[in-house]
């Protein structure tokens, strides 16, 4: 009864204890039934390392390339369609966002360490054409149909002739004016 006492007293001190975990717990683990799953989706999923750095190299070069185009399109449609509008605040706002746009791209291609701050910049300017570019909205809902004014004047006749005249000379002139607000 003295030596049980003993091995008893050994495994209660976490010798023993910690002894009989390290050789049973990896055996158990090791021993345990497998889910066809687990099997299976390993399988399934595995990647090939140089098909994977092909695959990023096509999307960083197609990412690259969207960026300058969208710049481009900034730069030339954007930039230059709110300078022929007289909106020179707007245009110079649209070609800095477009010279940045292509600067992102081509850091971010190339991983240049310039690329964070140019990337703030650009959110710092599109903010920017977003405040610009809503007193173009303001400006359309002034004029439009349903705007206050237009009602105040088109009251005032009460429909008889002669009529004041209309904001904008005809409907196509006012959804024009509607989507060049919006900047589409």
């Amino acid at each position: 009864m003295g030596n049980e006492r003993g091995s008893l007293n050994e495994l209660i001190s976490g010798r023993q204890h910690n002894r009989i975990l390290r050789l049973s717990f990896p055996s158990t683990v090791a021993n345990a039934p497998r889910h066809p799953l687990a099997a299976f989706l390993p399988a399934q999923w595995a990647v090939d390392a140089d098909r994977a750095k092909f695959v990023a190299k096509v999307a960083q070069k197609i990412g690259c390339l969207a960026g300058i185009v969208t710049g481009l399109y900034d730069v030339v449609i954007n930039g230059l369609g709110a300078f022929k509008d007289d909106k020179i605040t707007l245009g110079v706002l649209y070609e800095i966002n477009g010279a940045l746009g292509i600067a992102v791209a081509l850091a971010g291609y190339y991983t240049m360490a310039i690329f964070w701050p140019l990337l703030i910049l650009s959110f710092i300017v599109g903010i920017a054409i977003a405040l610009v570019s809503a007193s173009a909205l303001q400006e359309w809902m002034s004029r439009c149909y349903f705007s206050n004014s237009v009602s105040v004047v088109r009251a005032a006749t009460h429909g008889k002739p002669p009529f004041k005249p209309y904001p904008y000379p005809s409907a196509n002139a006012e959804f024009k004016a509607f989507q060049s607000a919006l900047g589409a």
